[in-house]
């Protein structure tokens, strides 16, 4: 999420790149892993190659441009105070001071009474569903009945059966 202007007059100016180069961090040790596999394929297709169907992403934007509210800037603090704890290690002396004192409310550069924050994202949501097993299906809750259940069930796509106990009519 980018939310920072490019100079925020404490430290040098970049601070938010050199952050999301920082956050890379978890990149590097991932080649070290036993039976580490390099994919070079985006989420789709590493899920549809895992047997999958339906594959899909959704992508959700966050932008929310100066000047932000309460609770926006609150999240937008949270999020940058988040950073400093994750990234303690890997930022640069200066730049960690910078960031706490940024997300300082005692601190007058604080983000908090500043009116020149954005919180500006997107999150994206890879899915797939596990391919149905071949064969007629059989009633999870009715397993006495002998031939294959004609309703779905949640986990299956559809609706319970109006009569499972606890559940009621859910078409």
């Amino acid at each position: 999420m980018r939310c920072l202007p490019f100079d925020t007059g404490v430290g040098e100016p970049g601070l938010e790149d050199r952050l999301a180069a920082a956050a890379r961090w978890f990149t590097a040790p991932r080649g070290g892993l036993p039976a580490a596999a390099v994919r070079r394929h985006g989420w789709t297709r590493v899920l549809a190659d895992a047997g999958l169907v339906g594959v899909g992403t959704r992508s959700f934007l966050l932008d929310v441009g100066p000047p932000l509210d309460a609770d926006q800037a609150a999240y937008v603090l949270g999020h940058l105070r988040d950073l400093l704890e994750r990234l303690d290690g890997t930022l640069q002396g200066s730049d960690r001071r910078a960031l706490a004192r940024l997300t300082d409310p005692s601190d007058p550069a604080d983000l908090g009474r500043r009116d020149d924050v954005l919180a500006l994202g997107v999150q994206s949501i890879h899915v797939g569903t596990a391919p149905a097993p071949p064969g007629p299906r059989t009633c999870p809750t009715r397993p006495a009945q002998q031939r294959a259940c004609t309703c779905r069930h949640p986990f299956q796509g559809g609706a319970m059966h109006p009569t499972t106990p606890g559940i009621g009519r859910n078409r």
